[in-house]
């Protein structure tokens, strides 16, 4: 055990202002009210060139510009311990200070130490239903407050001490320091900051004047005579000085002036720089960047935008928890005056409570990378609270593909879209076998061939048979692509769809507000709409075309219809391709959400007997997710396609080893084949070039029908996009 000398010395300060050799000792005990930097410039007393120095709009702007995320914050009370009986009551005792008192002034007053370096609030105190309160803050100058030499405390200047003032009742004065040294107890001002910058381009400011003024206006020239008189000379001087300012001369005949104009080239450039650069340095004193203070030079980039984001935020952090303590202190008194045992609320700011993105993506990024992230810190960081015994949570749902997929992931997709063509199938081959016997029932009763198009129009502007088989299962198939689980549920398969069913099941699974769900349901609707139109309109066409062959033939039209079979793989190609088509969409909605971590996909197909060459040589190879032409290999890449693709990190790309490739610069016979290959949002469609006028005519006149008495021309467009028709558009309105 030391000795207890040794002990108590520990207890004093050593390195003290006192003992400091380089320390001159103020006579009047206080510390100087200006820093190094205003003294070195003569200036003792900062107030009088502060308030000129307000008297400049960019200075004055920026200041704003940093004081205005603190005053436009809303705020919150909570109690300590909010299973403490006293902490509560001082909880509310305090809430009821703070809304009776004008908080944004109080915090505007609070945060005006960033400037100053110091500010001093007044609390008029009062009692009001037996407890005392403040009932008014009020701002108080200065240079009212001195501070300390020996204790660095801050102390009133009063007429009966106006130079080492008087020490301050407790509880009475607010008082807050901005960044608080030893050397400068009473806190560091960004206004001396600016006090250079400011300075000299207060000096440009009238250097340019006088500039404007010598250099600006012309002079003239008299070529007077040799011999004038002195008293002549000095009389004609004066008027031409006068004629500069009146802009009038008159002279008589014989009379020599020139007119001269004087030159300075580049002056003008040289002064914008010296206001430009004062101005930086001002922005870059007050809010820490330039960027997004004046951009005015185009030098700005996104990188650099980022960086002087966090650079901004971290300085609003700041400025929030110095206004946060002073009031958390004043808060304390309030408890100590009136409730005994208790302890002061906590004073939060309301976006504490949500954790910034930059936390939930790191720590999803660290999570992928196989870091083990404890779930304490992970709750901390996030400020979600620990979960009590048996109390409910949300599911956690990982939409991002943590790893590769397995083969059994791929396995679950193609289980997932043959059970979703498995529960189309039936439906769609019904309505399609009905409007092929329509067909065969127009021609046995004596109609035209030319005349079957009419088929396609008898929907009257409401859904077919066939758009509403394919409906239910393109938006089952679509939410199932963009959850993509490995168990399978097909909550919208094997019997009838209901919108409430549906809406349930996905906003459990993903995030979705009820009009994006309304938006899904409508682009769903549309793609529905138009893969439904195009087979019916090759069912009719194959109807057409074979009556056309047979008449050709010399054989009778209705010897034709009575023996003319529906294809019977036509329903079933129909309604893979739809269902792939929207389980690919949906899962490149997941992927688009997850591309900032995982910006990379791999190809995976089937690998078995039934692969086709091409899409096996795509099998294991890596494309960019934004790449301009995704769609030459995103799955579907043909009728009957079950290849998919999984996501991959870049440090999964590096870890495997492979190369990433631009999917426009893959041979022709690596490409999705002819009819696929369109952006994976868009919608597998052959092109109507093969169908008669007749059809492509009905088609429009089909969907013109359902979008304008749906009031949606944006749709129709889609439509016509999707059939390559875009260059009818014109004429439908």
């Amino acid at each position: 055990m030391p000795p207890r000398r040794e002990l108590a010395a520990l207890a004093l300060e050593l390195v003290s202002r006192t003992s400091d050799p380089h320390w001159i000792h103020n006579l009047m005990g206080v510390l100087p009210a200006a820093d190094a930097v205003l003294r070195q410039a003569g200036i003792h007393d900062p107030a009088p060139i502060y308030e000129r120095m307000l008297g400049d709009a960019h200075l004055a702007s920026q200041l704003d510009v940093r004081a205005a995320p603190v005053l436009s914050q809303e705020w919150r009370l909570e109690a300590s311990d909010a299973s403490r009986r006293e902490d509560v009551r001082a909880a509310e005792l305090c809430e009821a200070v703070l809304k009776a008192l004008d908080v944004r002034q109080l915090v505007e007053d609070i945060h005006t130490a960033v400037p100053y370096g110091y500010s001093a609030v007044e609390l008029m105190w009062a009692v009001v239903d037996g407890a005392w309160i403040p009932t008014q803050a009020l701002r108080r100058p200065n240079r009212r407050i001195a501070w300390s030499a020996e204790s660095y405390e801050p102390r009133l200047l009063t007429r009966e001490k106006p130079f080492d003032g008087e020490a301050l009742p407790e509880r009475k004065l607010l008082i807050t320091a901005h960044k608080p040294t030893a050397e400068r107890p009473q806190g560091v001002a960004l206004m001396n900051r600016c006090f250079w910058p400011w300075s000299f381009k207060v000096a440009g400011w009238k250097f340019w004047m006088t500039f404007a003024e010598r250099f600006g206006l012309p002079w003239i020239h008299d070529d007077m005579p040799n011999g004038t008189p002195e008293e002549k000379i000095e009389a004609r001087s004066r008027e031409l000085a006068q004629a500069i300012l009146d802009s009038v001369l008159v002279t008589a005949g014989g009379d020599k002036l020139t007119f001269h104009q004087a030159q300075a080239a580049g002056a003008s450039d040289l002064f914008s720089h010296i206001i430009a650069s004062a101005d930086a340095d001002i922005s870059k004193a007050l809010v820490g960047q330039t960027l997004t203070s004046s951009s005015g030079d185009g030098a700005g980039s996104y990188a650099l935008g980022k960086v002087h984001d966090q650079v901004r935020n971290d300085l609003v952090d700041a400025d929030r928890a110095l206004v946060a303590s002073s009031i958390s202190r004043m808060l304390g008194w309030v408890t100590e005056l009136n409730v005994a045992g208790a302890r002061p609320p906590v004073f939060r700011w309301v976006d504490e409570d949500v954790p910034r993105q930059d936390w939930a993506v790191f720590i999803k990024a660290a999570k992928d990378a196989g870091v083990t992230v404890p779930t304490r810190w992970a709750h901390q960081k996030l400020n979600v609270p620990q979960p009590e015994k048996a109390e409910p949570t949300i599911p956690v749902v990982d939409f991002a593909v943590s790893a590769p997929l397995s083969q059994s992931d791929v396995d679950a997709a193609i289980a997932y879209t043959d059970s979703a063509v498995r529960a189309g199938v039936p439906s769609v081959q019904s309505a399609l076998t009905a409007l092929h016997h329509r067909g065969l029932s127009m021609i046995a009763d004596g109609a035209n061939v030319a005349e079957l198009p009419e088929l396609l129009s008898q929907a009257n502007g409401g859904a077919s048979a066939v758009e509403t088989a394919l409906f239910k299962v393109m938006l089952s198939a679509w939410i199932q692509g963009e959850v993509h689980e490995t168990e399978v549920r097909d909550f919208a398969l094997g019997g009838p769809i209901r919108w409430e069913d549906a809406e349930r099941a996905f906003a459990g699974r993903v995030p979705m507000t009820r009009e994006e769900f309304d938006q899904l349901t409508e682009t769903v609707r549309a793609k529905a709409f138009t893969v439904s139109g195009v087979a019916e309109a090759t069912v009719i066409a194959s109807i057409q075309d074979r009556i056309e062959r047979g008449l050709a033939a010399g054989e009778a039209a209705t010897k034709i219809a009575a023996s003319l079979p529906l294809n019977a793989g036509h329903a079933e190609t129909v309604t893979l391709n739809a269902v792939h088509s929207a389980f690919s969409a949906g899962r490149f909605k997941a992927v688009q959400r997850v591309s900032r971590l995982r910006p990379y996909v791999r190809y995976s197909s089937a690998e078995d007997e039934r692969v086709r060459p091409a899409h096996r040589a795509l099998n294991g190879r890596v494309f960019r997710v934004d790449d301009p032409d995704i769609g030459a290999v995103w799955p579907p890449n043909g009728h009957r396609c079950r290849c998919t693709v999984e996501t991959l990190s870049e440090r999964q790309v590096k870890a495997l080893g492979v190369e990433v490739e631009s999917a426009s610069r893959l041979p022709v016979d690596e490409r999705a084949e002819s009819g696929f290959g369109t952006h994976p949002l868009s919608v597998w469609q052959p092109m109507l070039s093969a169908m008669s006028a007749g059809l492509q005519a009905a088609l429009l006149g089909r969907a013109q029908s359902r979008w304008a008495s749906e009031g949606s021309r944006g749709a129709f467009d889609e439509f016509l996009a999707a059939l390559g028709l875009s260059g009818l558009s014109g004429g439908q309105s």
